[in-house]
């Protein structure tokens, strides 16, 4: 009777048959009764986490932004028309600034006079003078015309003195020494106060109508000083005067024009010093602005000295009481707008089944991106718009595309699925167009970048595939903006390849940081992503390799429960990936005694004949740990380590057990616990389709003659000792999961083990009979 109700029940749970209307007045009685138990649960656990990701993201987008702020750019074209309602002065540092460099003009340069060259010149002077003396002393008249030529060659050579021979026959002329010795000391007198003047080269000059002033350190007034032409005047005036015949002093003036060489020195730090003082005592400049004034007019170019005054305004507006409560009624409105966007999304969220209603632990990520991502679009609108520095910046006409706008788009996409990759999206792009006051143009690209972002990153299987995603979704977004602001906004071509150029960063930045942020995220929330998943099942991984040489066995069985396992997952809503992945390391602790086992075994080679029941029990129930062992020392994810504790959970060894018990004495007592598994059950859907494909593929192993009825009878009795054993009773696995489990198990399984059709050798006898025609 018992096994009778045993199997209506087993029946009944395989086959799901229709509830009676009793039966299901009980059930929906008990779904209210969840219902209110999990409403009473939100109204405090499900209420603060809200609160705590609105609060947390209202801050990091809206707290301290700066007051509002016109989109007005230096040496762009202003968008807006902005007239002054108030009238205002300030100090102009432009204007002061150009009032010191024309200050700076009318310091005159300080120089200091060198007499170096007037000395060297009274030295050859003294040397003309030794050789004037040799002269006289020649009587013969034509060696003395050889000397005075071989002193003229001499001059021009060493010094550039261009002489004449009638000057120098002039001065011979003297008829004494002291005489001509006393002239030409006179004359050389006469030349130092000229040059002690200061001589300028006015061919530097270019016959400017404006002579130059000098400031000489030995007279701090202004003086007018000599040219070089003016200086050789003077000398030839002051040599005439003197007291000596005509011919004698155009010879001197001949010889010592000479010595008026250039002689002013720029004293550099002198004359910069001066300089300084001078400009320190500038005046600041006042700029007064009446009430009307345009400031900017709409197309205007923005010069730095509109930009000065539009700064000006600003700050003088945030000193009156009517702008702080302008600059606070916007933030409200942005505030307000913030919460209807998170409600909408929240509300669509509830609506919309995603892998987010299903996973907390998804959630706490996923709110953790989005919270990264609105802190990075804030610090690089801070950055750019900065009061001091953002109008400098070369990048702040074109912020709005620097932002790493995508940047949980496209992680939320490959970690849950697309809706919840879209929802992230927009509110993500909303939220930037509250924060960098953006326009309706820019929403919208944003947005239709975002959902081929989505679209692209749906099914994403590689890393690469994240990267192609990120280029293809950049581009598209960088020929839309060049498009829209050259033939749309009439921008400049200078300022829409600054625009592409922003999105070409934006978009580089970006994808460097999903790759780096998806394997720390992995390690800091211990959550493992398809990628990962899809890496590991590559056979050529260290691991599988080794079991593939030490346990050949096994390492088929884990391919066999893979395969049952992958397309079981996907039939009843499951992750097939992480269903491939966990069965091919389900069993890696087998290769530390791979012996015990007996996919491994060979013919007639069971070394279980000599131990103990219980002992074998112990060496069978140690793959288990040593897998766990293993699986962490390779680094393997925490799903598979997880797949691994659990996917024999507390199942009993029927053989050794039995066998146990007919060995045991008289009154000896067996430990049931020694022969069952230490668990713990399967906690997931993937972990008990796992558990029931090892079970079913070991145990199909045994099947003397495959036939459908055989296999199904050997599936039905693994679920249903699954189920009488409460394995299942701690994962979220249901029995219409369980029906079609079975069902899939059945099909698989006779597909990979039917027989192959025997072809015996066959006479083939040529045929006698001629066709005809």
């Amino acid at each position: 009777m018992t096994c009778g109700k045993d199997s209506l029940n087993l029946y009944n749970m395989i086959f799901w048959r229709k509830k009676t209307k009793q039966e299901q007045n009980i059930e929906n009685r008990q779904k209210r009764l969840m219902q209110d138990f999990y409403t009473s649960n939100f109204s405090w656990n499900k209420l603060l986490r809200f609160s705590l990701f609105f609060g947390i993201t209202l801050l990091v987008a809206f707290w301290g932004q700066e007051p509002i702020r016109h989109q007005i750019f230096i040496n762009h074209p202003s968008k807006i028309r902005l007239v002054a309602t108030v009238d205002f002065e300030y100090e102009s540092e432009l204007k002061t600034n150009i009032l010191k460099e024309q200050r700076k003009q009318m310091v005159a340069p300080i120089y200091r006079v060198d007499m170096g060259a007037f000395r060297k010149f009274s030295n050859i002077i003294e040397y003309l003078k030794e050789k004037l003396e040799t002269c006289v002393a020649i009587k013969d008249k034509g060696n003395l015309d050889a000397t005075l030529n071989g002193l003229i060659e001499e001059f021009d050579t060493k010094y550039n003195f261009n002489l004449e021979k009638t000057d120098l026959q002039t001065l011979l002329g003297i008829p004494t020494t002291l005489q001509r010795t006393r002239l030409l000391d006179e004359s050389l007198f006469v030349l130092q106060e000229v040059v002690q003047r200061g001589i300028f080269d006015d061919t530097d000059f270019e016959q400017s109508s404006e002579k130059p002033y000098f400031n000489i350190d030995q007279d701090e007034s202004f003086n007018r000083l000599q040219s070089r032409g003016n200086a050789m005047r003077t000398l030839r005036m002051n040599l005439s005067v003197m007291n000596i015949e005509y011919d004698v002093a155009n010879a001197l003036i001949h010889i010592f024009k000479y010595g008026i060489i250039p002689n002013l020195v720029y004293d550099k730090k002198r004359t910069q010093d001066r300089v300084n003082q001078y400009v320190e005592k500038t005046p600041n400049v006042i700029t007064k602005v009446l009430r009307g004034t345009v400031i900017v007019d709409n197309g205007q170019m923005v010069t730095p000295e509109v930009y000065e005054t539009y700064l000006a305004y600003q700050k003088t507006l945030e000193n009156e009481d009517v702008y702080r409560e302008a600059h606070f009624l916007l933030m409200g409105k942005k505030i307000f707008l913030f919460t209807l966007l998170f409600a909408i999304l929240t509300l669509i969220l509830k609506m919309v089944p995603t892998k987010l209603n299903k996973s907390l632990h998804l959630r706490v990520v996923t709110c953790c991106l989005l919270i990264l991502n609105v802190a990075l679009i804030r610090l690089v609108n801070i950055f750019c718009f900065h009061a001091n520095f953002g109008h400098q910046f070369v990048l702040a006409s074109f912020s709005a595309f620097l932002v790493p706008t995508f940047l949980s788009s496209m992680l939320v996409t490959a970690l849950t699925d697309a809706l919840a990759g879209f929802l992230c999206t927009f509110f993500i792009v909303g939220v930037k167009t509250f924060i960098i006051f953006g326009t309706l143009d820019t929403f919208l690209l944003d947005l239709l970048t975002g959902i081929l972002i989505v679209f692209l990153c749906r099914n994403v299987r590689y890393k690469k595939d994240l990267i192609r995603a990120g280029i293809y979704s950049h581009l598209l977004l960088a020929l839309l903006v060049f498009i829209t602001g050259k033939f749309v906004q009439n921008l400049q071509f200078t300022i829409c390849v600054q625009q592409v150029l922003a999105i070409a960063i934006s978009g580089i930045f970006s994808i460097f940081l999903v790759i780096n942020i998806i394997s720390v995220m992995e390690k800091l929330f211990h959550y493992t992503t398809d990628i990962t998943f899809l890496e590991l099942t590559d056979y050529n991984h260290p691991l599988l390799r080794k079991l593939q040489l030490l346990a050949p066995g096994t390492y088929h069985h884990s391919l066999m429960v893979a395969a049952l396992a992958e397309k079981v997952a996907s039939e009843v809503g499951a992750n097939p990936l992480l269903c491939r992945c966990c069965s091919l390391y389900h069993d890696i602790g087998k290769m530390i005694k791979p012996e015990y086992f007996t996919e491994n075994q060979k013919e007639n080679e069971n070394p279980h004949q000599y131990q103990t029941p219980s002992m074998s029990a112990i060496i069978l129930k140690s793959h288990v740990k040593e897998g766990v062992e293993l699986a962490k020392a390779y680094k393997l994810p925490c799903r598979v380590i997880d797949v691994i504790n659990q996917h024999h959970g507390t199942s009993l060894m029927k053989y050794f057990y039995k066998k146990a018990m007919l060995l045991k004495a008289e009154d000896e007592e067996i430990d049931e616990r020694i022969f069952r598994y230490d668990g713990p059950k399967p906690q997931f859907k993937e972990s008990a389709i796992i558990s029931i494909a090892d079970a079913i593929e070991a145990a199909s192993r045994s099947l003397e003659k495959v036939t459908p009825q055989a296999v199904s009878e050997l599936i039905d009795a693994i679920i249903k000792d699954k189920i009488d054993s409460e394995q299942f009773n701690e994962c979220n696995i249901t029995l219409q999961d369980l029906d079609v489990i079975r069902k899939s198990f059945q099909i698989s399984l006779l597909s990979m083990l039917h027989a192959r059709v025997s072809y015996e050798d066959a006479k083939i006898e040529a045929s006698t009979t001629t066709p005809s025609h």
